[in-house]
């Protein structure tokens, strides 16, 4: 499922829990995957076989459909955030646009309610 970290592109991980959802997620993002296809693979992931992997890319279990871009030459992970945002190709597009840009950090190890506890203590 993983790919090697040497091919030097980064990943975006999809997980969902039913086969339905994975396979309308590959129809919609065909075009933004062509686009990307230099420098990114799309994988889905069945998040009920294989929640335990959401973890560590920054994504919340239980909490299905997600989306998080890593990226292995590097060790980061940058989760989508979609407690606001759909999960559709405009949104996947401007994501990765701003990942390059610099405008998302890289996952820190804090999950949501720990970074908006620390932004609330301020």
């Amino acid at each position: 499922m993983l790919l090697s970290p040497q091919s030097g592109k980064s990943l975006v991980f999809f997980f969902a829990t039913t086969s339905d959802e994975r396979e309308a997620f590959v129809d919609k993002m065909r075009p933004v995957a062509k686009i990307y296809k230099e420098y990114l693979s799309f994988v889905t992931v069945d998040a009920n076989e294989y929640a335990d992997l959401a973890v560590p890319l920054g994504l919340i279990p239980g909490e299905f459909p997600a989306l998080s871009v890593q990226n292995p030459m590097y060790g980061q992970a940058f989760p989508f955030d979609s407690s606001d945002k759909q999960i559709t190709p405009e949104t996947v597009g401007a994501f990765v646009m701003d990942i390059v840009q610099g405008k998302v950090k890289p996952w820190d190890g804090r999950t949501r309610q720990q970074r908006a506890q620390a932004h609330d203590e301020l």
